[in-house]
């Protein structure tokens, strides 16, 4: 069994399947992983409230990247997410 160590940083981390040891995550830039986790966040909301897959579905409105992605709608989605868990 290989096991693989990659540096610990905040941000997604992304295995390439044909280079396992290789991140390919490192590329995302910080606006688009709190958008990424946004939509996770989002996502799992509506599936606990009851919502299906047409609705995680439905298309968002797009957030302005050059001021980070709305960190106030972020942080009220990871919330709602943890306080559903």
């Amino acid at each position: 069994m290989q096991v693989h160590c990659w540096p610990c940083h905040l941000g997604l981390a992304i295995q390439d399947p044909f280079e396992t040891f290789y991140n390919v995550g490192h590329v995302v830039k910080l606006w688009q992983f709190h958008r990424i986790r946004r939509e996770f966040a989002r996502a799992y909301t509506v599936l606990v409230e009851g919502g299906g897959l047409d609705k995680v579905c439905e298309k968002v409105e797009k957030a302005d990247k050059g001021k980070g992605g709305g960190a106030a709608e972020d942080k009220k989605a990871v919330e709602t997410a943890a306080s559903a868990s």
